[in-house]
């Protein structure tokens, strides 16, 4: 996280897998509508120019280690997954960056581009397969998590890859805290036909309506 005038390198961490080589790493910025600091935009197809230099020069501060070629995808708080191939999808919207269809989940394998999601409120979901280099980048919001798209995620790389959960790790990023998050009555119903643990993840708010942990 950086929002200084300049930046020589963003913060990553390298998961612990016997195959070396996978990494992971957010970064932060205010007013992404404004493009703010290193924020790549709320929407990943705006082309103001302070957004576009955000982006490249995010590129550049990448870990040598690291692919320098970036996926996004238009994410629209639903449940679909797509696979990245060895060739990134969609079109070029700054160099290096590109955008594909339509998902909330996407996911790769011992690839030679990074899988990146914008966030604000909702949770961003890496996982990990240790064993074979799968791994999956997930958008999710309150819709994104009731809908399935984790598990679907998890369920693509099983079929594609033949992960086995049980040689995942998941990491999460940054979200809005549960103390500032009161949902009401519909995104209630949406956690009650999802889980029967939904009461786990939410806390007594104002009338009418709960805190959610996202």
């Amino acid at each position: 996280m950086n929002d200084s005038a300049g930046i020589d390198r963003l913060p990553a961490w390298q998961v612990n897998c016997p195959d070396p080589g996978i990494w992971a790493l957010f970064t932060a910025g205010a007013r992404a509508d404004a493009g703010g600091a290193f924020s790549p935009g709320a929407h990943p197809d705006q082309q103001c120019g302070q957004l576009q230099s955000n982006r490249m020069q995010l590129l550049r501060a990448l870990p040598a280690q690291m692919p320098g070629t970036i996926q996004l995808v238009r994410q629209v708080h639903g449940a679909r997954v797509v696979m990245v191939p060895g060739e990134p999808l969609g079109s070029e919207v700054a160099p290096g960056w590109w955008l594909g269809p339509e998902a909330d989940g996407a996911v790769a394998r011992g690839s030679a581009i990074c899988l990146a999601i914008v966030v604000a409120d909702c949770l961003p979901v890496y996982l990990v397969d240790r064993n074979n280099r799968a791994f999956g980048l997930i958008h999710a919001g309150w819709r994104g998590l009731t809908a399935g798209v984790v598990e679907r995620t998890l369920e693509t790389m099983m079929c594609r890859w033949q992960t086995d959960p049980a040689h995942c790790v998941a990491f999460f990023g940054p979200s809005i805290e549960r103390e500032a998050y009161e949902v009401d009555e519909p995104v209630v119903r949406a956690l009650r036909g999802w889980a029967a643990w939904w009461t786990e993840v939410v806390y007594p708010a104002s009338a009418g309506r709960v805190r959610l942990d996202l």
